[in-house]
């Protein structure tokens, strides 16, 4: 979905509306009115303190719009602009006169339920959007959605906009409300949702055809990471030589890279780089983490030849711009005993389960939804042995016990010998990496 982003007034609102074919209001007086009536969708609303009504696990469905109140979370309605004595004070939106309500989720936390408004546009069009921070620096999102579950302070939103001091109040320097304007360009589903409480006191979308469909694309060429296969000699070199930011851990066998420094902030992606480069190993992918420290130190743990893991929750790793019915198929297995789960974003399961409770190989086949960014994301720590996409996973070739291909034993057996990569002793170090002693060095 194409970014597009406006200020206007509510006067110019009106124009074109005619050439409308539907237009769609999100009514919060109503849903108000029945929060304070206690009936319908909000039977369950409770008065918290003065004008405060929390909708207890509510659904609420009005035309296209879907409030959705779940799990720990519940939405808060709150009359917020009124005068000396208290009376609600309208407030103009195009034809339309509105109390100024407010419409966020009661609680500090962004991740699990709540905080989150559905659309499903049936053809492309216009989302107007009557908000306001009431601080500064919050952000608000709109996000091509799969599904109606839960997109909270999304990474890879289509549009996002971080509201500014002039935008912490309902209307502008004018008196007028403040309008965001952003543009559907295809059926769909999109959530408007948040990083923090937001004033929501008007959503309408105006849908100009219908239907619109998806764009016919060409699937997305075959791709393969294959984990298990030894690192490349850059990727040695460059993991050797980037003592910043990666560090070989050596300690009780274990014998993989980690990063030792933060790779990125919150929910920012990186592209995994060393001593300057993009890691061949995992060239195209893209790694963020929900987490206030973001993606930190030991979260990414490369064991050559073995797997490439996640350490932890809430990482997820983006395989980019995906085409509908592209096939993604994951070989993967659990780093402990307990039942964990990946997560998939615009992609459904069609042959086994993302979730495992063992240690074993572990393959899954997804189909992607329809035309976007495809991700998944870690319920705890991963080892992915292969990832592809329209391709099928690399074969799992067995150990050959030759002496040759386990490097470790051949070490073992001379610990004063030198080895290259591929296990074969060789009489002396020159440009690469090498073995000697079970310790990796390079030679410039």
């Amino acid at each position: 979905m194409k970014k597009f982003f406006t200020l206007i007034a509510a006067a110019l609102m009106a124009v074109g509306v005619n050439a409308q074919i539907a237009s769609y209001t999100l009514d919060l007086n109503k849903i108000y009115e029945d929060a304070v009536a206690a009936k319908g969708d909000c039977a369950n609303a409770t008065l918290n303190s003065g004008t405060k009504y929390l909708l207890n696990d509510a659904t609420i469905t009005q035309d296209v719009f879907t409030v959705v109140s779940k799990k720990d979370r519940t939405y808060r309605m709150d009359v917020i602009q009124t005068d000396e004595d208290k009376n609600i004070l309208p407030v103009k939106y195009d034809d339309n006169y509105t109390a100024s309500y407010r419409l966020e989720p009661n609680g500090s936390s962004n991740t699990t339920g709540g905080r989150q408004m559905f659309l499903e546009a049936a053809g492309p069009g216009t989302l107007f959007i009557g908000a306001w921070s009431g601080t500064a620096g919050r952000k608000m999102f709109v996000v091509s959605a799969s599904d109606k579950e839960n997109y909270c302070n999304p990474a890879d939103a289509e549009y996002t906009h971080e509201f500014t001091s002039d935008e912490a109040k309902a209307t502008d320097a004018d008196g007028n409300p403040i309008i965001f304007e952003v543009e559907i360009l295809s059926a769909g589903i999109y959530c408007i949702t948040q990083d923090a409480g937001i004033y929501f006191a008007y959503v309408r979308f105006d849908q100009t055809s219908e239907g619109g469909g998806e764009e016919v694309k060409d699937p997305t060429a075959a791709t393969v990471w294959d984990f298990t296969a030894e690192l490349g000699s850059a990727d040695e070199e460059n993991l050797t030589a980037d003592t910043e930011n990666w560090k070989f851990n050596d300690d009780e066998g274990k014998n993989y890279w980690q990063n030792n420094a933060t790779l990125s902030e919150r929910n920012v992606y990186t592209a995994l780089m060393a001593n300057g480069a993009e890691l061949e190993l995992t060239s195209g992918l893209e790694f963020a983490r929900d987490h206030a420290n973001g993606l930190e130190a030991d979260r990414i743990r490369i064991k050559p030849g073995k797997f490439f893991a996640i350490n932890g929750s809430k990482t997820t790793i983006k395989l980019g711009e995906l085409v509908k019915d592209d096939v993604v198929k994951l070989r993967f297995r659990g780093a402990g005993e307990s039942e964990r789960e990946l997560i998939a974003t615009n992609a459904e399961v069609t042959e086994g389960s993302l979730t495992t409770a063992d240690v074993e190989d572990h393959e899954v086949t997804l189909t992607v939804i329809k035309n976007g960014v495809v991700s998944l994301t870690t319920g705890n720590g991963f080892q992915f042995l292969a990832i592809t996409i329209n391709d099928e996973l690399p074969e799992i070739v067995e150990p050959v016990e030759d002496g040759i291909s386990n490097v470790q034993n051949v070490v073992k057996a001379n610990a004063t010998a030198i080895f290259n990569l591929a296990g074969q002793q060789v009489s002396k170090a020159v440009k690469g990496v090498y073995i000697q002693n079970g310790k990796k060095f390079v030679v410039k």
